[in-house]
């Protein structure tokens, strides 16, 4: 009895600690399961942020364009303008392209169109000088400022290389530019071998001054004469000797009136104690002559002068 006693008591005891078990597992699983309803499927997604496009914007109407002016062809361009030319200066010329056209101011309407180099001058004054272009039916215009030319003296002369001094001063040869002198009254001396020397007082007061010496022009201007008496052998007469670029001349209302080349000529002497003058022609004839004052100082002025030309032939 004890026996079967005992038996029942462990199958009780078996029931009631698999029940224990299984009541113990179920409260696992319904932990798990809780869980995992709390972490996922009791989390709802997000909602999606709904992206709004913007409207398209209001483009108002714009007003049209107006219209464009048809461009001109050069066949309805004029063909002239118009140029105007003033200066600082009173009477001062004008020049378009090295033409005088008249003087500051200067306007003319009726130019045709094109470059031209405009110059303005006036004595005394350094010249202004531009390149202006004229364009259809425009107006163009030139202001020259004109200042006065620093004093200066230009020699030249007919004979290249002539020594030139100024106040005893060496200068140079011709052609010379002296700048920067001094305004007033100034000693030019000119000399060439063969011609006689040029000596002048010229004045300068502002701007510039030329000079030109023509040697050979004082050569053909030359021109010397003398009353004289021709000796003859027997008797005399009356006469005038006269010398030109030509030659030797002797005019009386004798026979004995001749002309002779300076190249025909012998002999030309004075001798200023007897007061005579001889001439000997070539082959030729030998005349005397004296000054029919009497003074020998008139022959003896007369053979030098010509003798100083011949020198410079």
């Amino acid at each position: 009895m004890s026996f079967l006693h005992s038996d029942d008591s462990d199958d009780s005891e078996a029931t009631s600690s698999a029940g224990k078990f299984l009541a113990l597992a179920v409260v696992i699983l319904i932990a798990i399961g809780g869980a995992y309803w709390f972490l996922y499927d009791s989390s709802e997604p997000a909602p999606e942020t709904e992206v709004v496009e913007a409207p398209p914007p209001v483009v108002e109407d714009e007003a049209p364009p107006p219209p464009r002016r048809p461009k001109a062809s050069k066949a309805d361009l004029p063909a002239f303008g118009s140029l105007v030319v003033t200066a600082n200066v009173d009477s001062a010329s004008v020049y378009v392209d090295d033409e005088l056209v008249g003087s500051a101011p200067f306007e003319n309407s009726e130019i045709h169109i094109g470059m031209y180099r405009v110059r303005v001058t006036k004595e005394g004054y350094e010249d202004s000088v531009k390149d202006v272009r004229v364009r259809p039916g425009r107006k163009a215009e030139m202001r020259a400022s004109l200042h006065l030319t620093p004093p200066s003296l230009s020699v030249q002369s007919d004979i290249p290389g002539a020594t030139v001094f100024l106040d005893r001063r060496y200068k140079g040869t011709t052609p010379v530019t002296i700048k920067d002198v001094m305004a007033g009254e100034h000693q030019l001396t000119v000399s060439v071998d063969g011609y006689e020397m040029y000596a002048e007082k010229v004045t300068i007061t502002t701007g510039h001054r030329n000079v030109r010496i023509d040697f050979k022009q004082s050569v053909a201007d030359f021109n010397e004469s003398i009353p004289v008496i021709h000796k003859h052998s027997f008797g005399k007469c009356q006469g005038v000797l006269m010398a030109d670029a030509n030659g030797l001349r002797y005019v009386t209302d004798h026979k004995d009136s001749f002309a002779i080349p300076y190249g025909s000529l012998e002999r030309f002497e004075v001798d200023y104690i007897k007061t005579n003058m001889n001439l000997k022609v070539q082959k030729g004839r030998n005349y005397n002559f004296t000054a029919q004052s009497g003074d020998a100082d008139a022959l003896f002025l007369f053979h030098k002068n010509v003798q100083s030309f011949l020198g410079k032939l």
